[in-house]
C-alpha cells in the first residue's frame, strides 16, 4: 500500500523535506508535554484546507477506530499507523484529546507541534487539526454526550462539521 508523505513545506518548517526519523532526531526540542492547539484563524483555515484537498488525492487509508460510552460520555478512539497523514473535521463542542500511544505531528494551519504520549489537551469548538503519525499512535476525543446517545451517525453529525463554514452557520442556528 502507498502510504501518504506529508511535506514540512505545510508545516512551515524546513520546507521540501519529508517529515522522518532523521526530522525528529533533530526536532526534539519541538516535542511538546502540555500546548494548546489554536483555533483556527482564516489564514491558518486556509491552509489546512489546502492541505486537506491536496491529501485527497492520494491514496487513502482507513484507520480503525474504536467506540466507548459511559453515562454522559462518548469516547471516540482512533489509531493511526505509522506514516499515515489525515485531516480531522472541525469539532462542534469542545472536548479533551488524549494521545496515549505514539508521536503525531499536529498542525492547525499555524506553526505544528510534535505530541509525544502521554499527552491529554483540551481541543476547543471549531478547532480542526492535520496529523502525520512519526510512529503507530492512538489518539482519543472524549465528549460530553447528555442524552447518552449511542448511534454513531447521530454523535457524528452532532459532534462535527465539514468546514468552518458549515460550523459557524451551525452556531448561529442553535437555540
Amino acid at each position: 500500500m502507498n502510504t501518504p508523505r506529508v511535506e514540512q513545506g505545510f508545516f512551515h518548517v524546513l520546507p521540501g523535506k519529508s517529515l522522518d526519523e532523521e526530522w525528529l532526531a533533530t526536532r526534539q526540542d519541538s516535542v511538546v508535554e502540555c500546548a494548546d492547539i489554536a483555533t483556527l484563524d482564516p489564514e491558518a483555515m486556509a491552509r489546512l484546507v489546502h492541505f486537506e484537498h491536496a491529501l485527497a488525492k492520494q491514496p487513502q487509508f482507513k484507520c480503525p477506530v474504536r467506540h466507548y460510552f459511559a453515562r454522559g460520555l462518548y469516547v471516540r478512539e482512533i489509531f493511526i499507523p505509522a506514516g499515515v497523514a489525515l485531516v480531522g473535521y472541525v469539532h462542534m463542542q469542545e472536548c479533551v484529546t488524549t494521545v496515549s500511544a505514539g508521536v503525531i505531528v499536529i498542525g492547525d494551519g499555524n506553526e505544528p507541534r510534535v505530541i509525544a504520549a502521554p499527552y491529554t489537551m483540551a481541543c476547543p469548538a471549531g478547532s480542526k487539526k492535520a496529523g502525520y503519525a512519526l510512529r503507530d499512535t492512538v489518539w482519543t476525543d472524549s465528549y460530553a454526550n447528555p442524552d447518552n446517545e449511542r448511534d454513531i451517525d447521530v454523535l457524528e453529525a452532532r459532534l462535527t462539521a465539514d468546514t468552518h463554514d458549515e460550523f459557524m452557520r451551525r452556531l448561529e442556528h442553535k437555540p
